[in-house]
């Protein structure tokens, strides 16, 4: 049986063929538009499996998405703001 995990703030994979940490350090964003990043990475995660992706493959896409969605946060008032969901496919990214 396969055991998957996904640990807030970072991931990790493990089975038989898979381990894989990409909490490198190196998309740590400095921005306090992250309002709706978690939701936003388990939507994604979902989405790439429904679409047929292997976990890995579906994980490092939801990585890729989310990282571009809070790189172009925006505002929403002085305390932070939400994730840019459109971000990813708007620079060129399908």
């Amino acid at each position: 049986m396969n055991r998957f995990e996904n640990v807030s703030g970072t991931w990790c994979l493990w089975d038989d063929s898979i381990n894989v940490n990409r909490n490198d350090g190196k998309d740590k964003l400095d921005t306090s538009y992250n309002h709706g990043g978690g939701c936003t990475f388990a939507a994604a995660v979902t989405a790439n499996l429904a679409n047929g992706k292997p976990v890995k493959e579906a994980v490092e896409r939801a990585k890729d998405f989310v990282t571009a969605a809070i790189a172009h946060g925006w505002q929403l008032n002085e305390h932070g703001g939400p994730v840019m969901h459109g971000a990813y496919n708007q620079l060129g990214n399908n």
